[in-house]
């Protein structure tokens, strides 16, 4: 992973993190990714929307639910734009026929 990767990835997972209200905990491992879709918002400003699922979120109880993420992050000012958090997979695509 090249160091400007390394750079999101750990400053979206710090946003991220902070969405959360209890203890979150990661479940992307040395060899996955966190982040397993990725798009631009706005190519011209360099904002980039990253998303994935390998996440669980401590709940009022105490227990862990798997939930999934996105994020809005500015390649040129390497800075979070903004970072949300949902219980529950990652929804699947639909297809293109």
């Amino acid at each position: 992973m090249t160091q400007a990767g390394l750079d999101l990835v750990t400053t979206c997972k710090q946003a991220i993190e902070r969405q959360a209200r209890f203890d979150v905990r990661w479940t992307d491992g040395l060899l996955t990714e966190p982040f397993t879709r990725l798009g631009w918002v706005d190519r011209d400003a360099g904002e980039l929307v990253v998303l994935g699922d390998a996440i669980e979120v401590q709940t009022d109880a105490g227990g862990y639910v798997r939930s999934h993420y996105s994020c809005v992050y500015n390649v040129l000012t390497k800075g979070v734009l903004s970072a949300d958090l949902e219980p529950g997979k990652l929804p699947v695509r639909a297809q293109k026929n």
